[in-house]
Formats: structure tokens, C-alpha cells, sequence
């Protein structure tokens, strides 16, 4: 298990290593999303089952992480937002 902050780094690391699940934040640092991410692993033959992990749960967001044949589809508060308020 490994962790990484960044979009970029994160592709350089996943393309060296066999993994059977990634846990993969949507809003992930960098110049690409957790789901274009997704994508470009996808094009490098990574047969790897993403859960997704975001705060965005709007229609559009999750139809794009179905496309990608995604896991699961986790939400998570925003930052600033308190679980009491839910």
C-alpha cells in the first residue's frame, strides 16, 4: 500500500507495481483529475477496480466514474463542512 497527493506522480508509481484496488480521490492534486487519472491507467492496460472517493456528487461526476467501470463511488464531506450537519 502506498499513498500519493499527486496525479502525475501517482500514474509513474501505478504503471510500476500490480495492484488489485486503488482507493482514488477524484479532486486529487495535479494537472489531471482522479478520473482522467482512471483513464490513462485504463489506456496502459491496468486491469485495477477504482473506488472513488469525492465530495462532488452530482449526476455527471458519477456517470463518468461508471463509464470508467468503477468499483464503487464513495462521498465524503467537503473539508469545510462538519458531519452534524448531514
Amino acid at each position: 500500500m502506498w499513498h500519493s497527493d499527486h496525479a502525475e506522480d501517482a500514474l509513474k508509481k501505478l504503471q510500476a507495481v500490480t495492484l488489485d484496488i486503488i482507493l482514488m480521490d477524484i479532486n486529487i492534486e495535479g494537472a489531471i483529475s482522479g478520473i482522467e487519472l482512471s483513464k490513462a491507467l485504463n489506456e496502459v492496460c491496468m486491469d485495477v477496480s477504482n473506488i472513488f472517493l469525492t465530495s462532488m456528487y452530482d449526476k455527471f461526476t458519477f456517470i463518468a466514474t461508471v463509464d470508467l467501470k468503477s468499483f464503487d463511488y464513495l462521498i465524503k464531506l467537503p473539508a469545510n463542512q462538519d458531519s452534524e450537519e448531514h
